[in-house]
């Protein structure tokens, strides 16, 4: 897995549909998935962050709270921040966070592709990252919170 690919992003003038379509694509290449199960991946980011527009968690002070894509918490918020800077990335940037969603997702995170891969459905690749991934509070083996604005995103 690797992605040598110019990143062409579509900018943030384009809509969700436009840039979130282009991360599906992308990721279905890179990780040698479905284009369906990319779009769980792709539907919880896009639930996270408002559609790539919200990219510091609502109500927290600086330093605190989840940041980029993923809103990353914790440790991984400052990893998240420390790599886009040691890379002269601002962290705000597509770029910088398609990396670092790259990075985790071939790294730490492999499991959550691993997982995904098996899934039949848009809904059950949204579940399974939603439990691998982004795992927000209050999750369970059986309940994600805004499960249907996640697959609504995917």
């Amino acid at each position: 897995m690797s992605d040598k690919q110019p990143f062409d992003m579509p900018d943030a003038s384009h809509t969700f549909e436009e840039r979130g379509g282009w991360l599906v694509n992308r990721l279905a290449v890179v990780f040698g998935i479905e284009p369906f199960q990319a779009a769980g991946i792709v539907g919880n980011l896009g639930f996270e962050s408002g559609g790539f527009k919200t990219l510091r968690e609502i109500g927290q002070p600086p330093g605190v709270g989840g940041y980029g894509w993923g809103q990353w918490t914790a440790d991984r918020h400052r990893a998240f921040l420390a790599y886009a800077e040691s890379r002269g990335l601002d962290w705000r940037s597509d770029e910088a966070n398609y990396a670092y969603l790259i990075t985790e997702l071939t790294g730490v995170y492999h499991h959550t592709i691993t997982a995904v891969s098996t899934k039949l459905t848009v809904a059950d690749a949204v579940f399974s990252v939603g439990q691998t991934y982004e795992r927000p509070g209050g999750t369970t083996s059986t309940f994600l919170p805004g499960f249907d604005g996640r697959l609504k995103y995917a």
